[in-house]
């Protein structure tokens, strides 16, 4: 079987489409004959127990960083300082983190990565595809869902839901 890595979060600043629309994808790909396996950070309102009524769910350890703080002494945060918060950690941390987590678990070497989250970005990406060729000897294939187009990818396939057009 193909196994398949997602990582997404959930939580109370974030929200719950990124999540939503991965378990959607999941779902999909699952009817399809691939193993699904999600990466997401605990905090609060994280969607995790739900996950894991259909899914294996690997749990990031919550942040020291508040992923809920959206004011910088007194000034609202917005756009990717907003988004970095979210993310809890910096992009490296999370994938080392990441890293360990599919080794702990002993899985099959990944095919894809698929990312959907506005905190994550080419740091994050590089640092997993080589982590893991490091490991295996084979690279995942990434797939970015990203509807902001505000930062760099390192990515097969780049995804933005809004472009869709099922009419086309």
């Amino acid at each position: 079987m193909t196994l398949i890595v997602i990582r997404a979060d959930a939580s109370l600043s974030i929200g719950s489409g990124h999540v939503m629309r991965c378990r959607t994808l999941a779902r999909g790909l699952r009817r399809r004959g691939a193993t699904i396996t999600f990466i997401c950070r605990r905090q609060p309102g994280d969607l995790i127990e739900l996950l894991a009524q259909e899914f294996r769910v690997l749990e990031l350890p919550p942040c020291s960083q508040n992923p809920s703080a959206e004011e910088d002494g007194g000034n609202l945060l917005s756009g990717r300082a907003l988004y970095a918060t979210w993310l809890g950690c910096p992009q490296e941390q999370d994938a080392v983190e990441s890293l360990a987590l599919l080794a702990d678990a002993q899985l099959e070497e990944p095919a894809w990565l698929v990312v959907d989250h506005y905190g994550l970005g080419t740091p994050w990406q590089y640092r997993m595809q080589t982590g893991l060729r490091q490991a295996s000897r084979s690279v995942p294939e990434i797939l970015v869902v990203d509807d902001l187009a505000d930062r760099p990818h390192q990515a097969t396939l780049l995804m933005d839901a809004n472009r869709l057009d099922p009419l086309e």
